[in-house]
Parts: structure tokens; sequence; C-alpha cells
């Protein structure tokens, strides 16, 4: 682990200034992934969808039908939102991951890039 920091490190000195100032903040900006858009969505597509469904295939008949139905619904969108910030914490990770080892990649190219002419003869 400690490698690939120091050749994501090493990129980013060999990178053009502007260039290493956009690869630096892109990194830093994926490091902590938090999952809060992917969990918003979730949320927001069970609190849609579920009724839809429910109304759908069969309404409570009842009034304790119904009195059941709310905490489920509540438990349904929780639930939902919990496991749409799950998936996005891990498709960040994977970014970020993926993110290292393309600068460490570029790292190790430019290393192996030669920095002088060819001598002429």
């Amino acid at each position: 682990m400690a490698g690939a920091i120091q050749d994501v490190q090493r990129s980013l000195a060999a990178a053009p200034d502007g260039e290493r100032e956009r690869l630096r903040r892109r990194y830093e900006r994926t490091a902590h992934p938090c999952g809060c858009k992917s969990g918003a969505a979730m949320s927001l597509a069970a609190v849609v969808a579920w009724p839809a469904w429910i109304l759908a295939t069969s309404p409570p008949d009842s009034v304790l039908g119904a009195v059941l139905a709310v905490p489920l619904y509540l438990a349904v969108v929780i639930g939902a939102g919990a496991a749409g910030k799950l998936a996005g914490m891990a498709v960040g990770h994977r970014r970020h991951r993926r993110l290292g080892r393309r600068l460490a990649r570029l790292a190790t190219s430019r290393a192996a890039a030669p920095t002088s002419a060819p001598a002429e003869g």
C-alpha cells in the first residue's frame, strides 16, 4: 500500500502543474466516498415505487393492514437508502483504487521514459 502511495506521489510530482493540481484534487476527492447520492436515489426510488407496488398488487383492505403498512414502508425506505449508501461507498472505493493504479502506472511509465534526447552520430 505504501508503495502505491509513493508511486502516486511520484506521478503527481512528474505531471505538469495544471494537470498535477487537477489529478491531486481528483485523487483527494475520491479518497473518502460517502455514498450519499446513491443512498438518496435509492430512498427516493423506494418512496415512489413501494406505495405504487402495494397499491397495484394488493392494497390494505383493513385499518390494521394500513397501520402495519406504515412501519413496513418506513423500513423499506430506510433499508433502500442504507443499501444504496453501501453500494455507493463500494463503487467509490473501487474508483479511488483504480485512479491510484492509473496514477502509479503513469509514474512508472514516466520513470521508464528516457529524459534526454538520443545522441546523434
